[in-house]
């Protein structure tokens, strides 16, 4: 059971759920390795979101030095890189390999030159907007 902190006790010792995101951890790794966070702390900007997830910098740095979690993350690393590489998990972009830009040498394409992206007709206009921009 996660114990109830204040702000100032968090600050210590306590990351949030995003710092530990930011080490290379996914959601699923959390699950697997610290399936409870150690504290919670009440959203003190947002009063009826749910309480912020918090775990002790101690027990994530314990779980990184386990030869478990290490061999995890390089095969992490390895699914990410292989990822990248394919442009698998890019949303919206073109099937091309120049992620929509116009292949150097092609019929009628000039250096730099999007082909087959729709402008969107809001942009720039602020949230909403669906005005034609001439």
């Amino acid at each position: 059971m996660a114990v109830v902190l204040t702000k100032d006790q968090a600050r210590a010792d306590y990351v949030t759920r995003a710092v530990v995101l930011g080490r290379g951890w996914t959601r699923t790794a959390l699950g697997r390795f610290m399936a409870e966070p150690d504290a919670t702390m009440p959203d003190l900007r947002y009063r009826g979101s749910p309480p912020i997830r918090l775990y002790a910098m101690k027990r994530v740095s314990a779980v990184e030095e386990t030869r478990e979690w290490q061999e995890w993350y390089r095969a992490s690393r390895r699914r990410r890189a292989a990822s990248a590489r394919a442009g698998a998990g890019v949303v919206g972009e073109p099937a091309c390999g120049a992620g929509g830009l116009a292949q150097a040498g092609a019929p009628g394409a000039s250096s730099g030159e999007r082909v087959g992206v729709a402008r969107d007709a809001g942009s720039g206009r602020g949230r909403g907007s669906n005005r034609e921009v001439a």
